[in-house]
């Protein structure tokens, strides 16, 4: 009986510390944009279309699923020589569409991250309650594409590069 009550409190204590990793359940939001998150991962509504998007953060690569135009569209974003960045491609009305989505620049000083998607550029602006540890804690990303101000807020913390993926995964995602 004791082996039986020390190996339960053994699997409590190692299921009590896997269960309080540092990444919590949290929210993405915006006009259009309905996301909950969790361990570098997010799934639900953006822009009338069902999503899911996930950054392997030792890779630096992130991968988005979208379920639009009667297809499931995919895209990876990953470093290529000396750039990062991916493709979009789906089907619409018809025809092949594609659209480049990759990093151009960061200014820290200014908390920006600039994308180039679909041969334009977007500066994205970085708000958030704090920056500690090399993370944003509760940040909002704001920027204009084509005259379409596009803004949402994050509930949880992102540092630089996780920042990026989510850029590119979410904007990608929300302009095709």
């Amino acid at each position: 009986m004791k082996k039986l009550a020390l190996l339960c409190m053994g699997f409590l204590v190692t299921a009590s510390l896997v269960w309080a990793e540092e990444h919590q359940h949290g929210t993405i939001e915006g006009e259009k944009i309905h996301l909950k998150t969790f361990d570098h991962a997010f799934a639900g509504e953006l822009n009338r279309a069902v999503a899911f998007g996930e950054m392997n953060h030792e890779a630096f690569t992130s991968e988005l699923k979208i379920r639009k135009y009667g297809q499931t569209i995919k895209a990876v974003f990953e470093k290529q020589g000396q750039e990062i960045g991916g493709k979009i491609e789906f089907d619409r009305d018809g025809a092949r569409q594609s659209m480049a989505v990759k990093f151009v620049g960061l200014d820290q000083e200014n908390q920006t991250i600039t994308l180039e998607i679909a041969g334009e550029q977007a500066v994205v602006q970085i708000t958030a309650d704090e920056f500690v540890d090399n993370h944003f804690i509760h940040p909002t990303y704001a920027t204009t594409y084509k005259g379409e101000e596009i803004k949402f807020s994050f509930s949880g913390k992102a540092c630089y590069g996780y920042s990026l993926h989510l850029l590119m995964m979410i904007l990608g995602g929300y302009l095709i």
